[in-house]
């Protein structure tokens, strides 16, 4: 390894003063083509394409053309070889940035040891190939572990990727195979059938399509628009493709697994035993993007599906530091494993969030649990934030007042300090709280919770970001059901509904669904005194913590001292 990144700082540098970082990879790679076919040192080039590579470096001087052919005049093609799979790992820059946005070495194999390639001459295919890095692990795995490949195929849009991959695995390759990149639209439904699939979609792309809905290739019968996570569209592509007893692995977001708009498409899946398995990955496990992205195995005929939540694999030190690589071995090993997590298919339906860190929380329903929305109304808060109210703020009393989430704190509200608003006539009403009612924050990083413990004045109006749940008090204590919402089993009742990576939403219909354990009135009465009398004690220390910080602050100036 030390002997190629010699050889690539030494490449690098012949480059360094006319090619940029993104030229770099393609400069080097094309002209490490056009030296290999001229020279004979393999037998597959191709005519055409060399004279591609040449065209691609036109724009620069001759004496850099120069240097570069006398540096690939002294390396033999194993050397060659190495220098290019290196480049395709995007690893190796002369400025230390990737070269492009793509999957690492760590993640294609991951993904070549879930595909389960064997000696069957799997025929693999990569949705929006890129710069050929997926398909040159494959290939390199499978020459390690002695597996013959019929297929080599790539599927991409952008021409120059295409020809700089086309290049890169004629390069890489031995006259056993012959690699295609097919220039093309990864949206299409592919010309060809393939044994195993991958696909690393573009991620974050709003507008995906001109048109309103276009049809499932995979299922005809459902239409996607551009409600629908990007990753769908290509996934329903490479799966259109893919042979009956075929193979898939696609990553995404954590949107795909919790977006509304996905939910019949995801069922579809899950209904004709497509989903075979979900991995949340660790963060920063791509060079250019700390997001969190889940691995997703299709197959043919499953009736569960197996979740590995992978978050926790690289420890905290190693990801400060960026200094940690994927480890693959364990995940593949707890994924085959027994004791995996699975579900049945039936069991999945309708789920609002199938990340596998929300799927695998401890969410049994409790011990004689009654379903919220038979003991509570749900009201759904105002659609305006305080943005909305800024405008008609006064320091006057006018009957209306407004309550946000930023106003709950420990669990505790100052009602005598809420934000009285200049508002007349009667729209907000409905959002008007009432003693009795639990608070929770629909719409944050932190699910937040209150009881309303007054008879309000006037009429406090909750704000966006945030339900109001109005319990039946003949069946459960206010106070009750917030000690059971903040708990460990209500937080993970909590966050199995809830939707977000960083900011959770949850929506009324999903929390009237949860199940809150229903004991006698008398012992939930018993519970919450006890209760209120703690956190009376944690509002009062703390204040008197705050005046003891105040005689701190201000110890230094002796008495009488100004």
């Amino acid at each position: 390894m030390e002997k190629v990144k010699k050889l690539l700082f030494e490449a690098f540098s012949i480059a360094r003063s006319e090619v940029t970082r993104d030229q770099a990879a393609f400069f080097l790679i094309s002209n490490a083509y056009v030296h290999v076919s001229e020279n004979s040192l393999i037998d597959h080039f191709n005519s055409d394409l060399l004279e591609i590579a040449k065209e691609m470096n036109k724009h620069l001087k001759t004496e850099t053309i120069q240097d570069i052919r006398k540096f690939y005049q002294y390396r033999n093609i194993d050397e060659i070889r190495e220098i290019v799979y290196e480049l395709l790992s995007g690893k190796h820059t002369f400025d230390g940035r990737s070269f492009i946005e793509s999957s690492n070495n760590k993640i294609s194999e991951l993904a070549f040891n879930l595909l389960g390639l064997d000696d069957n001459e799997s025929i693999v295919f990569d949705l929006g190939s890129g710069t050929g890095n997926f398909l040159a692990n494959v290939y390199t795995n499978a020459q390690a572990k002695h597996l013959n490949l019929k297929g080599l195929i790539g599927l991409e849009l952008n021409l120059d990727q295409a020809h700089i991959s086309q290049m890169a695995l004629d390069l890489l390759v031995d006259d056993s195979i012959k690699p295609v990149v097919v220039i093309g639209n990864a949206l299409d439904k592919p010309g060809n059938q393939y044994t195993k699939g991958y696909v690393f979609p573009p991620f974050g792309i709003r507008q995906i399509i001109q048109e309103k809905t276009v049809k499932s290739h995979l299922f005809p019968d459902i239409k996607l628009t551009n409600r629908n996570t990007t990753e769908w569209f290509f996934i329903d592509s490479l799966l259109s493709g893919l042979q009956s007893n075929g193979r898939a692995i696609a990553l995404v977001t954590g949107r795909a697994l919790f977006n509304d708009a996905d939910k019949e498409f995801r069922n579809r899946l899950i209904k004709e035993g497509k989903l075979e398995g979900i991995i949340e990955l660790p963060n920063n496990v791509l060079s250019f993007t700390a997001i969190k992205i889940y691995v997703l195995v299709f197959s043919g005929g499953n009736t569960k599906v197996k979740f590995v939540d992978a978050s926790d694999a690289i420890n905290s030190d190693a990801r400060k530091f960026r200094k940690f690589e994927l480890p693959v071995d364990p995940i593949i090993e707890f994924y085959q494993n027994e004791i995996v997590k699975c579900i049945n298919n039936d069991k999945l339906i309708d789920l609002p969030n199938l990340t596998p860190s929300n799927i695998l929380l401890d969410t049994m329903k409790p011990k004689e649990g009654v379903p919220l929305k038979e003991i509570t109304e749900i009201i759904t808060g105002s659609q305006y934030t305080l943005n909305k109210f800024e405008d008609i703020c006064t320091n006057d009393l006018t009957g209306y007042k407004i309550l946000t989430s930023g106003d709950i704190e420990d669990g505790a509200v100052d009602w005598d300090n809420l934000q009285s608003i200049d508002y007349k006539g009667n729209k907000f009403d409905k959002f008007a709280i009432k003693k009795h009612d639990v608070i929770v924050t629909s719409k944050s990083s932190k699910v937040k919770t209150a009881v309303v413990d007054i008879e309000p004045k006037e009429k406090i109006l909750v704000t966006g970001g945030m339900l109001i749940i109005r319990p039946n008090i003949r069946k459960i204590d206010p106070t009750y059901l917030k000690m059971f919402l903040d708990s460990e089993q209500g937080q993970n009742a909590l966050k199995a509904i809830g939707k977000g990576i960083t900011i959770i939403t949850i929506n009324a219909k999903d929390l009237s669904n949860i199940a809150v354990p229903l004991i006698s009135l008398k012992k939930q009465k018993m519970k919450s005194e006890k209760y209120n009398n703690f956190l009376s004690s944690l509002l009062a220390y703390k204040e008197q913590m705050k005046k003891i910080e105040i005689i701190l602050k201000n110890s230094f100036l002796d008495e009488g001292e100004e």
